[in-house]
């Protein structure tokens, strides 16, 4: 399986509105969230959840190789 190689990271920029949280990798753009609009209690939890991404593949793929077949 591919995907973008991590670690990934959280990038608060702050706005007259509601805050931009952007989840990177070292080289790319992974996703946008915005946190602060009327409803969404939830961004940063969500952007975080994202971020580990690569570290919850890493220890499902480690799980399943301790399971074997």
């Amino acid at each position: 399986m591919s995907f973008t190689p991590g670690p990934w990271r959280v990038v608060a920029e702050p706005g007259d509105y509601f805050t931009t949280l952007t989840v990177m990798s070292p080289d790319f753009y992974i996703a946008s969230i915005h946190e602060g609009l009327p409803g969404e209690d939830e961004g940063e939890a969500n952007a975080r959840l994202i971020a580990a991404a690569p570290d919850l593949y890493a220890a499902l793929d480690e799980t399943l190789e301790e399971l074997g077949d």
